[in-house]
C-alpha cells in the first residue's frame, strides 16, 4: 500500500471563487506505523476506541416535573425567547 496522508493539511479557497484546493504534504510516517499507533493508543486508554460518545458515568433524573417544564416555557418572554433563539439557533 502506497504512503498517503490521511487529511489534507489545509483547504484554501481558490481565487475568491466558491471552489477550493487542497494542500497536500507528504507523509514522513507509513500508513502501518499510524494504524500500529492508533491501536497502542486505544490498547492503553489515551483515545477512544471508538467515536461514539461517551455517556456520562452517573445520570441525575430531573427534579421537575413535565408539567413545571411546561408552565416555564410558556412563561418566557418574547424578549428572553429571542435572546435564547440568537445563542442556540443563530442561523434559524
Amino acid at each position: 500500500m502506497p504512503d498517503t496522508p490521511a487529511f489534507a493539511d489545509q483547504l484554501r479557497f481558490a481565487n475568491n471563487e466558491i471552489g477550493y484546493e487542497v494542500v497536500v504534504t507528504p507523509s514522513t510516517v507509513t500508513r502501518a506505523q499510524v494504524i500500529a499507533d492508533l491501536q497502542q493508543a486505544q490498547r492503553n486508554g489515551t483515545i477512544a476506541s471508538s467515536y461514539e460518545y461517551a455517556q456520562p458515568l452517573h445520570l441525575v433524573p430531573s427534579t421537575k416535573s413535565r408539567e413545571q417544564v411546561e408552565r416555564e416555557a410558556a412563561s418566557v418572554s418574547e424578549r428572553e425567547r429571542s435572546a435564547q433563539k440568537t445563542l442556540y439557533w443563530p442561523n434559524a
